[in-house]
């Protein structure tokens, strides 16, 4: 039971968190907010514990692990929170990566068209390409 003195209804909490009630009763939903109680009325009960709780569900919200992920991160030590963190920062390294890679072959792309308008269709700018631009063959023919 929650102490009267830190009892907090949906609407406390929304203004507090800057969430919307909407936000907080889908958390509810899915399990990641449960109330701590609720009135005789069915209105929802909120104590610090749930409110500390749901900061740390919108921390890992805006670092962008996903919402199906959360409960593992929640349930378990502060280390294993942090190593949650950890592991998707390296996803999102690996995505820049990517990324930057993808900018080198497309800034790449532009400069030869800028240097040889023709495009694809000479034989210099095919032969710079090869490596870069990989090309496989939807059907195979004999």
């Amino acid at each position: 039971m929650v102490d009267k003195s830190e009892q907090l209804r949906i609407g406390e909490v929304a203004r507090r968190t800057g969430l919307t009630v909407r936000t907080l009763r889908y958390l509810e939903e899915i399990g990641l907010l449960p109330p701590s109680e609720r009135l005789a009325g069915g209105h929802r009960v909120y104590g610090d514990d749930d409110v500390r709780r749901l900061h740390r569900v919108n921390l890992l919200r805006h670092v962008g692990i996903p919402l199906a992920q959360i409960p593992e991160a929640l349930e378990g030590s502060p280390d294993q929170l942090a190593d949650a963190v950890e592991r998707h920062l390296a996803v999102l390294d690996e995505r820049l990566s990517a990324m930057g890679r993808l900018r080198e072959r497309i800034r790449a792309v532009g400069e030869c068209l800028r240097e040889q308008p023709e495009g694809p269709t000479s034989v210099s700018w095919s032969r710079s390409w090869k490596g870069w631009v990989r090309w496989t063959p939807t059907s195979r023919s004999d």
